[in-house]
């Protein structure tokens, strides 16, 4: 058979191709049959992005949870604090400004509670002490609640100078700010 009829007549190659001299023995040979087979990586590429675009949707859906949480914690908290907070257009006495924190204490309370697990853990502390000095108006967090801290007092010292030094703490200033600390870790975004 010529070449001419070798490549016309293409069917009647054998598959290992056209016979040729021999192949010396040894590492002259050829390796191509001794290669490992290559692994299929459509398994492998599929399996890669699944696997990713499983994680972006768990984390889309745990920051959905988490946002849904905050705004259900600040309407507690709104709705709880109303006429105090965000402003104070309803402030009453001291006697009934505690009984009135005390009756919308277990609302927060719970509000705090459920959307405490929804805080970041390194701003798991910072939450708690900003409860805390909502409740007690310290960071340590002991004891019963107690609301005096939202008080407003003057206090009227005499200095060395002869004079008298007048320290006016404003009760619903101090409200605003503690309850401000809370609402910081319930962001809208």
């Amino acid at each position: 058979m010529n070449t001419l009829e070798k490549i016309t007549n293409w069917r009647s190659v054998p598959i290992g191709g056209y016979p040729g001299p021999p192949l010396p023995p040894g590492p002259a040979r050829s390796t191509l049959g001794a290669m490992p087979p290559v692994p299929n990586v459509v398994p492998i590429v599929v399996g890669f992005f699944s696997g990713g675009i499983a994680a972006l949707g768990i984390l889309y859906k745990r920051r959905e949870r988490r946002l849904a949480a905050a705004a259900a914690f600040r309407a507690a908290v709104f709705q709880g604090l109303a006429g105090l907070y965000p402003r104070a257009t309803d402030w009453p006495t001291s006697s009934a400004l505690d009984r009135r924190l005390r009756a919308v204490f277990p609302a927060l309370q719970a509000a705090v509670a459920t959307y405490r697990h929804y805080v970041a853990d390194e701003d798991m502390d910072a939450f708690d002490q900003a409860w805390n000095l909502y409740r007690f108006g310290t960071t340590l967090g002991a004891g019963p609640d107690r609301y005096f801290h939202y008080v407003s007092s003057t206090s009227t010292t005499a200095n060395a100078y002869g004079s008298d030094t007048v320290i006016h703490d404003d009760g619903s200033a101090n409200f605003k700010r503690n309850v401000d600390r809370l609402m910081e870790f319930a962001k809208e975004t």
